[in-house]
């Protein structure tokens, strides 16, 4: 077949199919970003560096005294925390010979797109998952007092739910529109919580959702609204005798910060074509490519919680 119109000169892709194949990775790219849709996004203004700081003012204490006639009691002293964080770069390419184009070029640029789209969103949840798996506000199920200590029959229930909305109250953590907190599990922690009677009652009794449905949303038990993703945090080996020990993660409103570079803030594709550009001296390759900003920072470790736990083999 001929060469493709919009895959040959310097110019790229027309701008037509730039928008085509943009859509294309971010639409395969969307369903994986499952641990991003709770946090909060900042962008960095073009020109003001690479760092975002959030100011935390600290709370005032609680008056239980009562004033003496005449005399104000002492005053009380007003103070921030700055959190940080610096953007990264992130991204992956790969390269076609000038022969693919004599074939189904398009066709291969479009299934490469979904593969990278779909790699984009994977690589941004996971490096958002990692960041987050490593706060400081946990519970271990059952008896457990640490990782290594989970042993095989301490799953994730509806008491361990009961607990880990508890622990949220307690800390003051805000749910999302006042009203609900999100957790994201693992398809092996939602199997547990299927054989768990009380869940099971919610949804016989038909679960509706009752807004707009999370990426991966699959039922709201005790205030909480649960999220399914093969993303989940898994620590292999990790628990007694070997077992894995699986992170189920709590989230309330305003708990961690995304921060982005404004002109970067979403992920962009980039096609060469052959022969643009001196690296391509006999004009025989195409490149395609994914590029994005992207940092993760904790803001408040209370409005968190990793709960960890073995699930049924």
């Amino acid at each position: 077949m001929p060469t493709p119109t919009h895959t040959t000169g310097t110019g790229g892709l027309s701008a037509e199919m730039k928008t085509f194949y943009n859509r294309n990775l971010l639409e395969n790219a969307e369903p994986r970003l499952v641990h991003l849709q709770f946090g909060k996004e900042y962008d960095i203004p073009e020109g003001a560096g690479k760092t975002q700081e959030w100011r935390k003012w600290a709370p005032l204490p609680s008056v239980s005294a009562a004033l003496t006639e005449g005399a104000p009691g002492a005053e009380n002293t007003f103070s921030y925390s700055t959190v940080t964080v610096t953007i990264n770069q992130y991204g992956a390419w790969m390269s076609g010979s000038d022969l693919l184009v004599l074939t189904t070029f398009d066709d291969v640029l479009n299934d490469m797109t979904e593969a990278q789209g779909a790699q984009a969103g994977r690589s941004l949840d996971e490096i958002t998952r990692d960041v987050l798996v490593a706060g400081t506000n946990v519970r271990y199920a059952s008896t457990a007092v640490s990782r290594v200590t989970v042993a095989a029959g301490m799953k994730f229930t509806s008491g361990e739910i009961a607990l880990a909305r508890r622990t949220m109250l307690n800390n003051l953590a805000e749910p999302f529109d006042g009203e609900m907190y999100s957790a994201i599990i693992h398809p092996n922690t939602e199997y547990d919580m299927l054989l768990d009677s009380s869940i099971v009652a919610v949804l016989n009794a038909g679960y509706k959702g009752g807004q707009a449905l999370l990426k991966g949303e699959i039922v709201q038990y005790l205030g909480v609204r649960f999220v399914r993703s093969t993303n989940a945090k898994v620590f292999t080996g990790a628990g007694a005798g070997g077992i894995n020990v699986y992170a189920t993660l709590f989230f309330g409103k305003n708990s961690f910060g995304i921060a982005k570079l404004q002109g970067q803030n979403t992920i962009e594709h980039i096609f060469h074509p052959i022969g643009d550009g001196s690296g391509d001296p006999l004009n025989m390759y195409w490149t395609s490519g994914w590029k994005t900003t992207h940092a993760v920072q904790i803001l408040q470790q209370s409005f968190m919680l990793r709960v960890e736990h073995a699930v049924t083999p």
